[in-house]
């Protein structure tokens, strides 16, 4: 997967869900960490030989990381291209206020999204939690509450309506209120 031209705002290749979008301005290009995305066959191949029992399943496999390019690489059937979206959205919006992974780009293949973004290092606090003192665990509870307050804050464009779908129900948002739920049509 190679960087395209630049279309549209900042670098992101617009049109209604494509198979593959690069964003050529991102760090992963800009810092000529790699001149190509790892291919799908790449990736796939790196998890069946990793041993993991499920890094042969079909619709989560587990995540794919280059440690050495500061790329993480999530694919599979259950993995979306509004994911992807959305997740680049959240990006740009909350920058510097929540550790969100910078996507690079995304492709389609085989029935799999595979969603290229950037690894974001550290220890899972799940593995930490024990180990910390009260106060530390205070600090972590402020931090946490100062990003929920951030995700609180988005603001969705004017035209945007669907929000997202759980189940059989859609959550449909418009203006300053949302409405929900509604039978998902099938």
């Amino acid at each position: 997967m190679t960087p395209e031209g630049v279309e549209g705002e900042a670098g992101l290749h617009y049109s209604s869900h494509n198979t593959t979008r690069t964003i050529s301005d991102s760090s992963f290009f800009r810092e000529h960490r790699a001149s190509t995305l790892p291919i799908p066959a790449e990736v796939r191949a790196i998890n069946e030989e990793s041993g993991n029992i499920r890094g042969t399943r079909f619709n989560r496999p587990p995540p794919v990381k280059f440690p050495s390019l500061g790329l993480i690489v999530k694919y599979g059937a259950d993995a979306t291209v509004t994911e992807a979206e959305t997740q680049n959205m959240v990006y740009k919006q909350l920058k510097g206020k929540v550790p969100v992974p910078e996507v690079f780009g995304w492709t389609e293949d085989g029935g799999q999204v595979f969603i290229y973004m950037s690894l974001i290092g550290g220890e899972p606090l799940e593995q930490r939690w024990g180990a910390l003192n009260d106060e530390e665990r205070e600090a972590v509870c402020k931090e946490l509450n100062g990003m929920v307050k951030a995700w609180r804050s988005l603001e969705l464009p004017d035209q945007v309506l669907y929000v997202g779908k759980w189940s059989e129900f859609i959550a449909v948002a418009s203006q300053n209120y949302a409405k929900a739920p509604f039978r998902w049509p099938r």
